[in-house]
């Protein structure tokens, strides 16, 4: 009887044992899943973001026009801009905001894991937001990127501006973001910058999608935390620079060139400058949007120079490369003139002949004539390879050589050249110009031939 009663005290203290071991064991257990999903929550200082940056409202539009921002900063929950907490298998709902001293920001939205674990596709969703067509969303986000115990965080939008979870598409997806084991993405700059140009323009809603059904236990393991969301407009680029100045020139000269670009949304530029003989302007500036700007540049040899030249604006958008041919030629003489027009002509009547010189730098030129009857003149300096016109009267009759050069406005001066200018009487004339007239139209010649032996 009493070694009976030895034996059931015995089972009972084993019981009991076994009871307390398999008490500890779960909350060892829990206290580990507990203690493995709080210790996602503990961010090393050394690798946090530059946190001024991120909550900074001119971070999330750096060379963009705003349209929709939201930090959780007002406290408010849920917040102006994503008023819709929502989860698949109705409770609980995990999203909210999160205060922890992830980084100085007051807030952030957060989506927890909860335990005991019920299932969870928990849902933040945005009001309304009318988007063009060239819209981007810029957000920060603490975030384990590369699935792990099989959570999906994703971004997603409704082209419609729907509330229906099935209208949502899939934008971004933290699994794909990086390889998969890549851990813990801090809040960081720079934000993930999403491309929502195919969407736009419409009226559109963001959802942030946490979702952990695909886990054993139907939960998240994992905590996923947002912020400085912001939907932004890309300025449109700068077109590239006009530039202007002379296309030729010659070694140890200062040329002036000017260079103008506008802004569309009339934000300052600067400019960037190649000349092509390994000189640069670096990004000189900011000048006013449209202003034509004007800058010399000598070159030191001869060769055929490009010049490069691009803008950007403030916001160091920037255009595409200008180009600009230029030829650097040691100075050269003009070639000697071409000399048109009436090889005969009346004594007191005006004749007109066109002087044309061509010069390899580009020079303007002026014409030394000589009309052979004592009487001399210069023209004007006028553009190389257009023609001057210029008339004289040969008072009496005779036979003139008429001589002129060219001079380009360095001085350097080309060969003579000349024609020969008959004035006779007026009966020699009138034969003068008929044999001319003829020795210019041959056939008119054996028409009249042909006339008189008929």
């Amino acid at each position: 009887m009493k070694n009976r009663l030895v034996r059931k005290i015995l089972y009972a203290g084993v019981v009991l044992l076994i009871a307390v071991a398999l008490i500890f064991s779960t909350v060892a257990v829990t206290a580990d899943k507990y203690n493995s999903r709080q210790d996602t929550k503990s961010v090393d200082k050394g690798t946090e973001h530059s946190s001024e940056l991120v909550h900074d409202v001119n971070a999330g539009i750096i060379g963009m026009n705003q349209i929709f921002y939201e930090d959780f900063d007002s406290g408010v929950w849920p917040s102006e801009g994503f008023p819709i907490v929502d989860n698949d298998y109705g409770s609980p709902e995990t999203w909210g905001l999160d205060t922890n001293d992830y980084h100085t920001s007051p807030n952030s939205a957060g989506v927890f894991w909860a335990w005991p674990p019920p299932c969870q596709s928990e849902w933040l969703i945005s009001k309304k937001i009318t988007i063009p067509a060239n819209a981007q969303l810029k957000f920060v986000s603490y975030v384990y990127l590369g699935s792990t115990s099989l959570d999906e965080f994703k971004v997603k939008i409704s082209p419609n501006g729907s509330t229906n979870h099935d209208d949502f598409v899939t934008i971004w997806d933290a699994t794909n973001e990086y390889p998969p084991d890549t851990g813990w993405h801090y809040f960081s700059v720079p934000s993930f910058i999403i491309d929502l140009s195919e969407y736009g323009p419409d009226t559109v809603r963001i959802a942030f999608h946490a979702d952990g059904s695909t886990f054993e236990d139907c939960a998240l393991w994992y905590i996923w935390l947002v912020d400085t969301v912001s939907i932004n407009t890309v300025n449109a680029p700068l077109t590239p620079p006009i530039i202007d100045g002379p296309t030729s020139g010659k070694p140890g000269i200062e040329y002036k060139y000017t260079f103008t670009a506008a802004s569309p949304e009339e934000h300052d530029v600067y400019y960037y400058i190649d000349w092509g003989d390994g000189t640069f302007e670096e990004w000189i500036g900011p000048y006013n949007s449209g202003l034509e700007v004007t800058i010399g540049h000598i070159w030191d040899r001869e060769k055929t120079f490009v010049i490069k030249a691009k803008a950007k604006d403030v916001f160091d958008l920037e255009s595409d490369w200008a180009v600009f041919v230029v030829r650097i030629l040691e100075d050269k003489p003009p070639t000697e003139p071409f000399i048109d027009g009436p090889p005969i002509g009346k004594p007191e009547k005006e004749l007109c002949w066109t002087f044309e010189s061509y010069d390899e730098n580009g020079d303007m030129v002026k014409y030394h004539i000589d009309w052979d009857d004592n009487s001399f003149e210069t023209t004007d300096l006028v553009l190389c390879c257009e023609p001057a016109e210029v008339c004289h009267t040969y008072e009496k009759q005779g036979e003139y050589n008429l001589t002129a050069y060219a001079e380009d406005e360095t001085g350097l001066t080309s060969g003579t050249s000349k024609i020969k200018v008959d004035i006779p009487r007026n009966r020699a004339i009138y034969n003068s110009w008929y044999h001319w007239f003829l020795e210019r139209f041959p056939l008119l010649e054996k028409l009249l031939t042909l006339i008189r032996s008929v």
